[in-house]
């Protein structure tokens, strides 16, 4: 059974039962209402003939034959008995029982209401109301008005059924309509079809069931985009000096070339290349894959600025300046060897980018409170690992900058993912492999952190990588 179907009939079975249930205490509460009216107005009446009689007792100093006979019949019609008794209990009086009810002289079978007649302190008699004890009796038009209720009754209960029916089918339908959508595009997802859009059109859960939808197949297709990018670019870099080596190779069998120290040099470092860039992919995978790290309480401070030392020499070769910005005692819980190679990868790619004669800015600051221990952003490669430090109240922040000619806005998004270059001209010797930032990203990840662009512009780059503290019991001013 289809699930609209099944919403359909349990929307339609609730209704029918609420109303049900309304019709039915409503029924009975009429009726006994009705009844309660019905009792209150024969006694009324039955207490204006008890009136009648002692009024015309007054007039004759008897009870007239006409008068009980006219009382007589009326309590007949409405389906009652009257009798009147004197004061030792000998029938003075009594109207015919009503043939309708088919009751016998039979005193068991009827109830009764006595009331004493009194002329001043004179004791006239005790008149007597009998009605059955079976059942109620109602006048026609009584008995009429109770008919067109009740029917009045079944009537608005069919038609609220069948409305709840249809309301329920509109209800299911509208909201499973967006779910069969859904179950479509799941369905074209699976198959490999990473195209289809659900239409947003609604703000309930059901509206942003098919937003994450669309999100999930958008972020699907960036994905498979990347692995074939990445299939491409891995293709790419390996073919270049493979092919080199293949032709110095070829030459050398065949004698064309003979084997200089020249040309054995050049196969040296197209095999260093290969294993270069087979290392980078190695150092990615350990780092998004978050295993082999060694966590401990670590000055960041002090390794920034030894690692930035150390590379200064380089800068000087490269004709750039080194400007550091470092406050002291910024304590994380990491793996030196790793942020050593974040700390270096930034380095490197801000001297690779740099202008001549420009400056290359490293800072280490804390914010905080701020986003420390929460986990890695969506969609970010690596993971954290499981001895990550509890949440901390700051986050010590390195920023390098450069003094480039910054990233286009286009390809900022896409600057930590595997193998992305903004110009795709550049080639490993003159833009390296892509992997750096890649790695960077992944590092920080690792130890419960981000990196992101902070900051470009035609006058330089600045990226940003925030780690968690570890909480000391003396924190200052961060």
């Amino acid at each position: 059974m289809r699930l609209q179907t099944k919403l359909g009939l349990a929307f339609a079975a609730v209704a029918t039962g609420a109303i049900f249930a309304a019709v039915l205490l409503a029924n009975l509460s009429v009726q006994q209402n009705f009844e309660q009216y019905v009792h209150q107005r024969h006694y009324a009446y039955y207490e204006q003939i008890a009136n009648n009689l002692i009024r015309d007792y007054e007039r004759t100093k008897a009870f007239s034959p006409a008068s009980l006979d006219f009382f007589g019949r009326q309590a007949l019609q409405e389906g009652y008995r009257l009798r009147l008794e004197s004061e030792t209990g000998s029938v003075i009086w009594e109207s015919p029982s009503p043939a309708t009810h088919g009751l016998a002289a039979d005193e068991n079978q009827w109830a009764f209401h006595r009331t004493e007649l009194y002329t001043g302190n004179r004791f006239l008699g005790a008149l007597y109301l009998l009605y059955p004890k079976t059942e109620l009796t109602f006048a026609a038009a009584e008995r009429a008005f109770l008919g067109q209720l009740y029917r009045g009754f079944g009537l608005a209960a069919l038609t609220a059924g069948l409305l709840a029916l249809l309301v329920s089918m509109f209800v299911g339908r509208y909201l499973l309509i967006p779910i069969t959508l859904m179950r479509d595009a799941a369905v074209r997802l699976r198959s490999g079809d990473l195209t289809p859009t659900i239409p947003v059109n609604r703000r309930d859960e059901i509206g942003d069931l098919a937003l994450a939808m669309n999100h999930l197949a958008e972020s699907l297709r960036q994905q498979e985009e990347l692995r074939k990018s990445l299939t491409a670019d891995v293709a790419h870099e390996l073919r270049t000096p493979l092919s080199t080596l293949q032709g110095y190779l070829e030459a050398f069998r065949d004698g064309v070339w003979s084997p200089t120290p020249e040309r054995l040099d050049a196969c040296h470092q197209q095999t260093l290349r290969l294993k270069n860039l087979v290392s980078d992919l190695e150092s990615l995978a350990s780092a998004e894959a978050g295993v082999a790290y060694n966590l401990a309480p670590l000055d960041f401070s002090e390794l920034a600025s030894d690692v930035c030392e150390s590379m200064r020499p380089r800068l000087e070769a490269k004709g750039l300046s080194l400007d550091l910005s470092i406050r002291e005692g910024l304590t994380v819980h990491g793996d030196a060897r790793r942020l050593t190679q974040l700390i270096v990868n930034l380095v490197e790619n801000a001297i690779k980018f740099n202008r001549p004669g420009g400056t290359v800015t490293v800072s280490v600051h804390s914010e905080g409170p701020t986003r420390a221990g929460c986990p890695a952003d969506e969609g970010s490669p690596g993971k954290a690992p499981e001895n990550l430090p509890p949440p901390v109240d700051a986050m010590a922040v390195l920023h390098v900058s450069d003094t480039g000619t910054g990233i286009a806005p286009a390809d900022a998004p896409y600057v930590f993912e595997r193998f992305f270059r903004g110009d795709k001209s550049r080639t490993r010797l003159t833009g390296g492999s892509g992997i750096g930032l890649a790695i960077v990203k992944a590092v920080a990840v690792a130890h419960g952190g981000s990196a992101s662009i902070a900051t470009t512009s035609e006058q330089g780059t600045t990226v940003e990588v925030m780690l968690p503290m570890v909480k000391q019991k003396d924190d200052g001013n961060g």
